[in-house]
């Protein structure tokens, strides 16, 4: 059973002007909030949504404050496996990700290759927005910050 997420939500879409990498997404018109599962409803720039497609360059996850998006979570939108997004923007290996400024990278999985932003890489040391690194600043706007809403930690 996919648990059933409750968050006042900020839909993706399109920006007239690039984002800087690090920088809080602008918030969007709020939606209905409800349930964030495979089939529900969904606002303009979301997959699914009856209103709009998804906008070039968008993450394909809706902005939503107060949820943690991990792999514990099955089904949610953006989630690993899930089936309405093959990755999520606060996740490191997301090439959409406003979390890195790095780019595309290899998706690291337990004792898999890592790519260039992930901890044990040969290519470069622990980046600051990953879970553990050593880096981490704390920022609210980081998975790695014990304060970040898109992180379990």
């Amino acid at each position: 059973e996919i648990p059933t997420l409750k968050a006042e939500c900020f839909w993706g879409t399109p920006d007239p002007e690039p984002l800087a990498p690090l920088n809080p997404r602008k918030p969007r018109s709020p939606l209905i909030p409800g349930p964030l599962t495979p089939g529900s409803p969904c606002g303009p720039g979301a997959p699914g949504s009856p209103r709009t497609p998804i906008g070039p360059g968008e993450p394909c996850l809706p902005f939503c404050p107060g949820i943690p998006i991990a792999p514990g979570i099955p089904g949610a939108p953006g989630s690993p496996g899930s089936p309405l997004c093959p990755f999520s923007p606060y996740e490191a290996h997301s090439p959409l990700s406003p979390l890195s400024p790095f780019g595309p990278c290899t998706v690291a999985t337990p004792g898999g290759p890592a790519g260039p932003s992930f901890p044990g890489s040969p290519f470069s040391p622990a980046v600051p927005f990953l879970p553990g690194s050593p880096f981490c600043p704390f920022s609210p706007l980081r998975p790695c910050s014990p304060t970040s809403p898109f992180s379990p930690l």
